[in-house]
């Protein structure tokens, strides 16, 4: 009786993966990415000051804009709406004092952040402190060297903006690796 089902399991089994496509691949497509990415900066790029979890980015179309509002809200090309802060509330900025130790130090990634028309940058770990790598592991009794946590962001951009134009812009930037999207949980 066994022998038989196992015979029948196998059958089974050995038909259904005849019919598997051979070249069974994931791409950017397969993933869930809702205009989402992260990437991983060297410290010299981004400084975001302890507080503050991200930026949100003013991404209308606004000819003139620098004459219009003063130069403090401007980070290259790129017009700083609000702030987020440690609690995830967005502040809108008023004064120039709250964008005191923010700034993103490279040219090459300011172009690519409007390029794709980021409206936020979020720090993916907001309490971490740079370049603390070591961690007490309680269990084990010891010190582990660990990945500096701090260099993480997430960009939010249009949903009309494809996943591989974001890779096209932030691949040549230099200090920049670790690029992916953000991935939601599937819920049915």
């Amino acid at each position: 009786m066994y022998a038989k089902m196992r015979i029948v399991a196998v059958v089974i089994l050995t038909f259904s993966l005849a019919y598997l496509p051979k070249t069974a691949r994931a791409d950017s497509t397969d993933m869930i990415v809702d205009g989402r990415a992260f990437f991983q900066a060297d410290q010299s790029l981004i400084a975001i000051k302890l507080g503050i979890n991200g930026l949100v980015f003013d991404t209308s179309d606004c000819p003139n804009c620098e004459s219009q509002f003063p130069a403090w809200r401007f980070i290259g090309d790129l017009k700083v709406d609000s702030i987020v802060r440690s609690d995830w509330s967005k502040v809108a900025l008023t004064d120039e004092s709250q964008m005191d130790s923010v700034s993103i130090n490279s040219v090459e990634l300011q172009d690519a952040l409007k390029d794709i028309n980021v409206y936020e940058l979020i720090k993916m770990f907001p309490n971490r402190v740079p370049a603390d790598t070591l961690f007490w592991d309680s269990i084990r009794v010891k010190w582990h060297i660990i990945s500096d946590l701090s260099v993480y962001y997430e960009i939010r951009y249009s949903d009309t903006t494809e996943y591989d134009t974001v890779l096209q812009k932030l691949l040549p930037v230099t200090n920049i690796e670790g690029i992916g999207p953000v991935q939601m949980p599937v819920e049915d």
